[in-house]
């Protein structure tokens, strides 16, 4: 073999081995705080675990989301970060931590722009994660050929804590979960086109707890303003008011009461008490088992996580802002046909009329005749079938439309 032949033979093999890792190696993507590496999975290529923002421990636990860290060289995208803090037991959940502001992306091949689908996964604002494997997105990616995108936020104390300012600390103003939320829209306008996605195309769409926060995301200006971070939504079983809406007094009133709790209400400075403490300290006198509160009304929670009216992310009422902004963007509303049955399942009903009557009084005070006679006992098959369908309709169906 001539030296020429063997030449030939080794730059055709050194340009094989480059196309071959130019085709089958793994998705890069170059965002504005670094270059992430994901996988491919089929059709779909998966960005996982990607902060969207700072993680919100130490002094930022309780703050605004501040803006991710950049990296250098390529960072590993192919696993999904942590849950976050869970505060209701019953929902399995990856790895629950403090650290938990990350984001997952699930692209369909093609070319785009493509359009992009939001999660906002649910769990009664206190469990669960865009982590769980029900909301995994290729199958919607591929079938679709959106880009999904889920994210996580903050939950129930970590969430939704609202504090005046005490010592030098500064006044916490809540809606944490939510704020998160309008971070993680904020980087999808910024950054989803790099990964093929169309930024001026972004459906929200979320069920229960996250259905809730879609409505609270279509209620606050700040995903109209400077720019429109979304431009269509579907309300899943949820509405503003699904958990309660809070004037900052009260808001903050439940604040010092958990501070007392945590024995950080008479120190000099309470804040900072209560941020030094770990996350389970905080979390001990208030998890709960998920199910059991099914049957609960609002005033039973340990802790209740409703948005507040700050005035500033919700300048008023959030039912009010989006009653205002109708017709803006379209939306889609659902509700499932038994869906008081997951609240009133937990709870013992009566077996007659009698019963029944006095059963509605006592659990809706001042509301029970007028509920008796909407749903009348012979009209069901039995008194927790009647008390499902009240359920359904008080705090989901209703609220909803």
């Amino acid at each position: 073999m001539g030296i020429f032949s063997y030449i030939r033979i080794v730059l055709l093999w050194g340009l094989s081995v480059i196309l071959l890792a130019a085709c089958g190696g793994e998705p890069q993507v170059t965002t504005s705080y670094g270059v992430v590496e994901g996988k491919r999975d089929g059709n779909v290529k998966e960005y996982l675990g990607i902060p969207f923002a700072a993680p919100p421990v130490g002094e930022l636990r309780w703050a605004d989301p501040e803006p991710p860290q950049s990296w250098e060289g390529v960072r590993e995208a192919k696993y999904k970060g942590h849950a976050c803090t869970q505060w209701a037991t019953g929902i399995p959940a990856f790895s629950p931590n403090e650290d938990c502001l990350t984001l997952n992306i699930w692209v369909p091949k093609g070319e785009g722009p493509h359009p992009v689908m939001f999660w906002i996964h649910g769990g009664a604002q206190s469990a669960g994660s865009s982590n769980e494997l029900q909301y995994d997105g290729r199958k919607l990616a591929q079938a679709q050929n959106v880009i999904v995108v889920s994210a996580n936020y903050r939950l129930l104390v970590s969430g939704f804590f609202a504090l005046p300012a005490l010592g030098t600390g500064e006044a916490i103003n809540g809606n944490q979960a939510i704020k998160d939320l309008v971070a993680a829209l904020q980087w999808v306008h910024t950054e989803i086109d790099k990964f093929g996605g169309d930024p001026n195309n972004v459906t929200v769409f979320g069920e229960s707890a996250g259905s809730t926060n879609t409505c609270a995301l279509l209620a606050t200006p700040k995903t109209k303003s400077p720019q429109q971070l979304m431009h269509k939504a579907i309300m899943q079983s949820g509405a503003c008011d699904t958990l309660g809406i809070m004037s900052m007094e009260e808001a903050q009133q439940i604040g010092m009461g958990l501070l007392e709790e945590l024995g950080c209400l008479d120190d000099p400075e309470p804040l900072q008490c209560a941020r030094d403490l770990p996350i389970e300290a905080i979390r001990g006198p208030i998890k709960y088992d998920l199910f059991t509160s099914f049957g609960w009304t609002l005033d039973e929670w340990p802790y209740r996580p409703g948005l507040v009216v700050d005035g500033d992310l919700f300048p008023a009422s959030p039912v009010e802002l989006v009653a205002d902004s109708q017709g803006e963007i379209p939306i889609m509303l659902g509700t499932n046909l038994n869906e008081g049955s997951l609240f009133a399942g937990f709870l013992a009903h009566p077996d007659d009329a009698t019963g029944y009557a006095t059963f509605m009084e006592a659990r809706y005070p001042g509301q029970g005749e007028d509920i008796v006679s909407h749903y009348p006992f012979a009209d069901y098959p039995s008194a927790g079938e009647a008390h499902a369908q009240v359920r359904g309709d008080l705090i989901m169906k209703c609220p909803t439309l």
